[in-house]
């Protein structure tokens, strides 16, 4: 049935309206003290006067640029539903648009001016180690080992079925989303650290440390999408009617909410690198509330 042009041109203008609105609330809503808090007890910081400022505008960029492009997601998905005369909530559009402004802010943190005087180059080395646990590594080695050993097996059930583009189209947008993640973790290794201001130090050290786990856990998260579009394709190598669309739809589904929540899980609930090598922010007397945080 075709709908209404007059009824759909109303929808899209509602549609606008409420995006619009929730862009402002994105860019313009302020953070509240607890975001600042929950980061000082999770990489055991102490938050004072000298690196709150720092701490504060990393933190208020990444949470703009995350909701940004979570409404970003559900209003591209939003708008494409209309489109076609219905109206769905697209929850893996709105993941995707988190995950990529997520990705968008830790670039852009990685570039914020920490202090005034000269930053430097440190003699020890760095790598993904030094700021993310085993555990999340591990997580995430087990992740993308598992996407590869799919892709590989999809291939040959893409070829048997005839599907072998739908197979290059997920494997290369895998790669390169994994591409952007390495390109942006690399970033955050290698940039020079602050002066030797103690109190900048720890703060650098700690929004590494967060962003780096961060971004482990947006790679885990965001493995569910093609790993279930592969699994799909994998099911090729079985026997005819051995597969059929209902359970493929239903591991597809599994798959996502598995790695949606191990993503979830070690960038917001695990451990930090940094437990026990810094005194515990708990403490120490909480400092004067920098400027633009509610």
């Amino acid at each position: 049935m075709t709908a209404d042009p007059t009824l759909l041109l109303g929808v899209l203008a509602v549609l606008a309206l409420a995006v619009v609105v929730l862009l402002v609330h994105a860019v313009r809503a302020p953070m509240g003290r607890r975001t600042v808090d929950r980061f000082a007890r999770r990489q055991h910081l102490v938050v004072d006067t000298a690196n709150g400022g720092h701490v504060v505008r990393a933190l208020a960029l990444v949470l703009r640029w995350r909701r940004l492009g979570l409404v970003t997601g559900f209003a591209v998905a939003a708008l494409v539903s209309v489109t076609r005369g219905e109206l769905t909530v697209d929850f893996v559009a709105m993941f995707l648009g988190w995950f990529a402004g997520a990705v968008v802010a830790e670039w852009l943190v990685a570039g914020l001016p920490v202090g005034t005087g000269p930053r430097r180059a440190t003699l020890r080395a760095r790598s993904l180690g030094t700021y993310v646990t085993t555990l999340d590594r591990v997580l995430l080695s087990a992740v993308l080992g598992l996407t590869a050993a799919v892709a590989a097996v999809a291939f040959v059930g893409a070829v048997a079925t005839g599907r072998a583009g739908t197979w290059a189209v997920w494997v290369v947008g895998t790669l390169v989303a994994a591409a952007a993640l390495a390109v942006t973790a690399r970033r955050v290794v290698r940039r020079p650290q602050p002066t030797d201001d103690a109190s900048l130090l720890a703060a650098d050290d700690a929004l590494r440390a967060h962003s780096l786990t961060v971004l482990c856990g947006c790679a885990i998260a965001a493995s569910g999408v093609p790993l279930g579009r592969l699994t799909d394709l994998a099911a090729g190598v079985l026997p005819e009617g051995a597969w059929s669309g209902g359970v493929s739809d239903g591991v597809g589904a599994l798959t996502l909410v598995v790695c949606v929540a191990l993503g979830w899980f070690v960038a917001d609930r695990s451990a930090s690198v940094r437990a026990g090598g810094a005194a515990d922010p708990a403490a120490v007397p909480a400092p004067a509330t920098p400027r633009g945080v509610a």
